[in-house]
């Protein structure tokens, strides 16, 4: 287990303290900016990013892919291994979902001119929760609150808790949420060298001083993440510290429950991954003021968010360590052929050869096994991923965004994969159908 960290040290428990919001920040936003918080997403405003992507626009045209170089770290690998599940987007939302790539060779995605940043990334890409795990978020209220006081921020922490999981499809649980007033407690104890619980995010709210936060300071968010051989991190637990100074320090009850909500949604939406927000509209920005919404590309990041893949693709996590002979015992029926081969007709002599005669019935069809590899000399496609079956070209994969992923996945091997051969049956005019070639992509191994 390795914690989250801006910087990665291997080997060494280091924590990453993603945001500390300072108190003296947050007066005023009040009823005003809380009656913006639960309908934000249907807000149509401009963003800070937008503008900037309208100055580019000219000089950098969404037609050659072309954008200028970013200096933070881009959404686009997260977006081509992203597997929505419960969470759609809408169309300006998809639009924000688009890659490109630079002149200087950078994937850039829309949304990293929106305003979004990730709060931690390495060289695999954002660090984020795993989609198929339970994340509880678990309350430790102090003892030193009052009654009143211990109900209120355990509300706010739950709905902000129940709406994080709409926005992202997490599968995040709050114990305490559905029909039971019981709280964890907890002692004002020096938080610094403090480990949650695995797949929970952990809130602690402590009196007005807390030993892990400064004077002026009101929550502190921090994660900690695994590595796998591959790079590829995801989080593992996360621990908002808050204080009761969201409760009581702002005059005349300015900070009212829905206020109290959104800061502590800021605070679970540093805990699973997202950073803050360069639009200063957005409630994921530095400072909170008297408006703040959840933008369009706030919308977005939170969908990626919740989208990572339970699987890593380049290990056995997912895609079987099988070799030749297993894929071929396998019970592969002919409808799990489901990717298609093309450009099969530039290479019916090599096809012949392999499949040899065929009656073209269903069961007499043939299978075996296929290599897929990157072709980097491809004069077309620099993404191009080729097909070969016993040492034979016989196609590519179509091309698609989501090929990028692949072949960083492939990490210039090639890859054994399970081949059906169709066609080749006799056609009304007395000739004889092409032959082509469908793959099961499902699982690969290295040769």
């Amino acid at each position: 287990m390795i914690p989250s960290t801006f910087v990665y040290v291997m080997g060494t428990r280091i924590r990453y303290l993603a945001w500390t919001l300072s108190a003296v920040l947050l007066i005023g936003i009040g009823a005003f900016g809380a009656s913006l918080f639960w309908a934000a997403r249907s807000q149509n405003i401009q963003t800070q990013g937008e503008a900037m992507a309208e100055k580019w626009a000219p000089l950098y045209p969404y037609v050659d892919g072309h954008y200028p170089r970013q200096s933070w770290p881009s959404w686009a690998k997260t977006v081509e291994r992203a597997n929505f599940q419960s969470v759609s987007l809408d169309l300006t939302e998809q639009d924000l979902t688009r890659v490109f790539i630079t002149k200087l060779g950078d994937k850039v995605t829309g949304v990293d001119f929106a305003g979004p940043t990730p709060l931690v990334s390495n060289s695999y890409d954002v660090i984020l929760w795993d989609q198929c795990e339970r994340i509880y978020v678990k309350t430790f209220i102090s003892s030193t609150l009052t009654a009143p006081q211990r109900i209120a921020i355990r509300d706010a922490i739950a709905d902000a808790a129940m709406e994080l999981r709409s926005l992202t499809g997490l599968d995040i649980v709050f114990p305490g949420f559905l029909g039971t007033n019981t709280v964890e407690s907890f002692t004002d104890n020096d938080l610094s060298d403090y480990y949650p619980a695995d797949q929970t995010i952990e809130v602690h709210v402590a009196a007005q001083s807390h030993a892990a936060l400064g004077d002026d300071d009101i929550a502190l968010t921090t994660t900690w993440h695994s590595l796998t051989d591959t790079k590829r991190a995801s989080i593992n637990s996360a621990l908002v510290s808050l204080t009761a100074d969201v409760l009581d320090r702002f005059p005349d009850g300015g900070f009212d429950a829905p206020s109290r909500q959104m800061a502590v949604l800021h605070e679970l939406t540093h805990a699973v991954g997202i950073g803050h927000s360069s639009d200063a509209a957005s409630y994921m920005f530095h400072f909170l003021g008297t408006e703040a919404f959840i933008t369009p590309a706030d919308s977005t990041v939170l969908a990626l968010a919740g989208s990572r893949p339970c699987f890593d693709s380049a290990t056995a996590a997912y895609w079987e360590a099988v070799d030749r002979q297993a894929i071929a015992d396998r019970d592969i029926q002919l409808y799990d052929y489901q990717q298609e081969v093309v450009g099969e007709s530039h290479y019916q002599d090599a096809l012949v050869e392999i499949v040899g005669n065929m009656t073209g019935t269903e069961g007499a069809y043939w299978r075996g096994i296929a290599e897929i590899a990157h072709d980097p000399e491809n004069l077309y496609d620099k993404w191009a991923v080729a097909v070969s079956i016993d040492g034979n070209r016989v196609g590519y994969l179509p091309s698609a965004p989501g090929n990028i992923a692949l072949i960083e996945d492939l990490a210039g091997q090639a890859r054994s994969v399970p081949a059906r051969a169709i066609g080749g049956y006799p056609t009304d005019d007395g000739d004889t159908a092409y032959f082509g070639i469908r793959l099961v992509l499902n699982d690969f191994s290295a040769e």
